[in-house]
């Protein structure tokens, strides 16, 4: 659920105003909408590029990184069909860590690999809502299906990029992570 990534970033970085994301246009139109809600009841303004293909998504990632302003933007990586291919991907990386910006990710594997954070499912309360909406839907069966976005929750954080970007962030807060990379020894 994109408020509940928002809502992330705003504890990390109160300062941020402005959300880019970067996204493939059609099939991912609903969840852009999810996200502009979320982010106009957050009082954020969430900037869209839609995409056709990798080359448009690449000079998109170019341009925002090229104008994103480290303290009061922010730019979003969401979960999609394709993950990003690695030029981009270590473009956006070293942009990012080069200019001190803000990105965080839908994808788990991307704060591993230096985004600041991303929230990944509690598989146990998921299933458990699965379970309870198939069993409610095994006793109506006229009730239509919905697409439920994940509201339970984890977190995980960067703790070297969070330093980098000079956000301090107290070890009681830290615990409050599922996940913390780089990971210890």
């Amino acid at each position: 659920a994109p408020r509940e990534l928002f809502q992330q970033l705003i504890l990390l970085a109160p300062k941020v105003k402005t959300i880019h994301v970067i996204y493939t246009g059609g099939e991912q139109d609903w969840l852009i909408a999810q996200a502009q809600a979320a982010a106009s009841e957050l009082g954020l303004t969430l900037n869209t590029h839609a995409t056709s293909d990798m080359r448009e998504l690449a000079v998109s990632y170019r341009g925002v990184l090229k104008n994103q302003q480290k303290d009061t933007e922010a730019l979003w990586l969401p979960q999609s069909g394709i993950s990003l291919e690695k030029a981009v991907m270590n473009t956006v990386l070293s942009q990012s860590w080069k200019r001190n910006l803000i990105v965080f990710s839908s994808n788990l594997a991307d704060v591993r690999k230096g985004v600041l954070f991303s929230k990944y499912p509690n598989n146990k309360l998921v299933g458990e809502k699965l379970f309870n909406l198939l069993t409610q839907l095994k006793k109506n069966p006229s009730e239509k299906a919905h697409v439920y976005l994940a509201e339970d929750l984890f977190s995980a954080l960067n703790t070297r990029t969070a330093d980098h970007l000079g956000l301090r962030i107290k070890k009681e807060d830290k615990r409050k992570y599922m996940l913390l990379f780089p990971m210890s020894k």
